[in-house]
């Protein structure tokens, strides 16, 4: 009703972004999709609201596994950030960096699978966590580089790639404690998982990073006090 209200069309588009992105996490993938195409009619003033449309529903198509859909996706959102004429007002956690459009980009295609996905998630990710180091400690997104890293750890595991998996996860453990969100200690429960396969049933590694996972204050305390605040 604000965005509305003050006929800001930045503003719209981050909310049906927004909108999309509570529907993606509620597995409900076509609505993602969408809201985020409704959103798309909306020319934003500046920034990359735009970019982050196109990056969630890349990531709500490779959900539905609609190859095409995630490349014309992924395509619209490199168009928009070349459009782009000045930068997120306000910005902030509002803004959608180069770093979390790599990070959504390498999601998208573990998504859809096969060796050639897996290998461009790998990159795609690998960029994603080299670009949030870069960032000055104080305006890190250490929540959005850890599920950067998680996703890097899981290209890594699915081309059985098991140390370079394990380098990535202990990152991600060693600054959990600092910022417990749910949908990391959710991608960690993931390759935990994934580690109890019979492939990895005899590796050391495999059994003693399952053991890490389990001990790791982000799987055993909650992101928030009972009761307090929504993801």
């Amino acid at each position: 009703m604000a965005a509305e209200l003050a006929g800001h069309n930045g503003m719209r588009a981050w909310i049906r972004g927004t909108q999309a992105l509570i529907a993606y996490w509620d597995d409900r993938p076509r609505a993602a999709v969408d809201l985020a195409e409704d959103g798309w009619r909306f020319m934003p003033e500046n920034g990359t609201a735009r970019v982050r449309l196109a990056c969630i529903e890349a990531r709500a198509r490779a959900r539905l596994h609609d190859t095409q859909g995630t490349d014309d996706a992924l395509l619209r959102a490199e168009q928009a950030r070349q459009a782009i004429i000045a930068p997120d007002d306000p910005g902030g956690m509002m803004a959608f960096p180069m770093a979390k459009q790599q990070f959504y980009g390498g999601a998208a295609r573990l998504w859809l699978g096969g060796q050639p996905n897996l290998a461009e998630a790998e990159r795609l990710s690998a960029e994603a966590v080299e670009l949030y180091e870069t960032d000055p400690p104080e305006e890190r997104r250490l929540g959005e580089m850890s599920l950067a890293r998680l996703d890097f750890a899981v290209a890594r595991l699915a081309q059985s790639d098991l140390d370079g998996a394990a380098e990535q996860v202990e990152q991600v453990l060693e600054v959990g404690g600092q910022r417990r969100t749910e949908s990391v200690a959710r991608r960690l429960l993931q390759l935990s998982t994934a580690l109890d396969r019979p492939h990895f049933q005899t590796s050391a590694l495999a059994t003693t990073l399952r053991e890490r996972i389990s001990c790791s204050p982000i799987r055993t305390q909650p992101a928030l006090p009972s009761g307090g605040g929504a993801r």
